[in-house]
This record gives structure tokens, sequence and C-alpha cells, in this order.
């Protein structure tokens, strides 16, 4: 999110938003800067997913016994 010169980073919590000015300037971000940031939001996501995935197989092995 680009508000007043600055960057957040933005994590859905149980009490709402949770903000954190990632990067400040008078000017809004480029492309190169968007898209790494979209790219780090990805990474982000599919490391999550590979340890959920890990706790789910986990918890389905120790069902299937």
């Amino acid at each position: 999110m680009y508000q007043g010169g600055r960057v957040f980073c933005c994590v859905d919590q149980s009490g709402g938003q949770n903000c954190e000015a990632v990067r400040a300037g008078a000017h809004p971000p480029n492309e190169t800067v968007k898209l790494g940031a979209i790219l780090d939001a990805q990474q982000t996501i599919l490391t999550l997913l590979g340890k959920i995935s890990a706790k789910v197989d986990n918890l389905e092995s120790k069902l299937s016994k």
C-alpha cells in the first residue's frame, strides 16, 4: 500500500490490519520496487504453504496409525 510518500506492508490479523512502513520517500515507488515487493510476498506465501503442508502431512500420518 502507498500512502503519503510511504510504502506499507500490511498483514491481516484478528484485530484488524498490522501495517509497517517499509519505504519512505516523496515519490511513489517505481515498477521495479513494486515488482520486487510482489515477488517477496509470493516467496513468503510459498514458504508458509510449505510449512502448512508439512504439518498437514504429519497430522495425516498420525491419524492413519
